[in-house]
């Protein structure tokens, strides 16, 4: 053996004893054993550059040894898979009551008090991604969240901002899914209740009736694939 096989079998043997021990298949947290934490990831990248045909410093020989210690080559994100089980839970809650307003803990006796700040995580995360900062809520959460009627906005009656804010959350729905059809619309606080008040208001600038859209409005609706809709049915909503 060389020494670098030599460091590779030791490593190997130490993995092989922590996962006897401790039984987790991913391997050492950083916290953990940082050194060994280090060398289970590049088995894994390694073996993701063997797959794909490129030169890697893993061998045939060695990923059956892997194997033969259940070693899990794919880790799942575990960031991604608790907000997963934070959005049933708001579905869940949202089926019961109708809505997304979690009570506050600190004011009102509540079961909910984890998914209470969630939510509120959720509008801070949306805040970052609008301002192009580094944030953990991608696109398709964005309108996951916005079809099941939850509300960005927490404030009262709508200013040009608020206003600006839903159509930005509007717009990603329409550049993700090419339309702005969201399932839950019944909701006066939801998305989808303010995109169909926008479409009456939409209807009346076009046919020349009295309507608080701007032209700057009309021309941001128009935009996202707005036009007349004969067919659109009125919702008696202010905002």
């Amino acid at each position: 053996w060389t020494l670098k096989e030599a460091f590779w079998f030791a490593r190997y043997e130490e993995l092989k004893a922590f996962l006897e021990e401790d039984g987790d298949a991913e391997g050492p947290t950083s916290i953990q054993n940082l050194q060994l934490y280090g060398w289970v990831y590049h088995q894994r990248l390694y073996f993701k550059q063997y797959k794909n045909g490129k030169k890697a410093y893993i061998t045939e020989e060695k990923i059956k040894l892997l194997n033969e210690i259940s070693f899990q080559w794919v880790v799942k994100d575990k960031n991604a898979s608790k907000w997963d089980d934070q959005y049933e839970k708001l579905k869940a809650y949202v089926k019961k009551y109708g809505h997304t307003r979690i009570p506050n803990p600190q004011y009102e006796n509540s079961s909910h008090a984890s998914l209470f700040f969630w939510v509120n995580n959720q509008r801070a995360y949306y805040k970052k991604f609008k301002e192009g900062e580094k944030s953990i809520l991608t696109r398709k959460y964005i309108c996951l969240m916005s079809d099941i009627g939850f509300k960005w906005i927490v404030r009262g009656g709508l200013t040009d901002r608020e206003w600006d804010d839903r159509y930005d959350l509007l717009k990603l729905y329409y550049e993700q899914f090419g339309h702005t059809r969201l399932s839950v619309w019944k909701n006066p606080q939801s998305l989808g209740f303010w995109a169909r008040n926008q479409q009456t208001k939409f209807n009346n600038f076009l046919n020349g009736e009295k309507t608080v859209l701007t032209k700057r409005k009309f021309k941001l609706l128009s935009d996202i694939g707005f036009k007349l809709d004969p067919t659109h049915v009125i919702l008696t909503w202010n905002d």
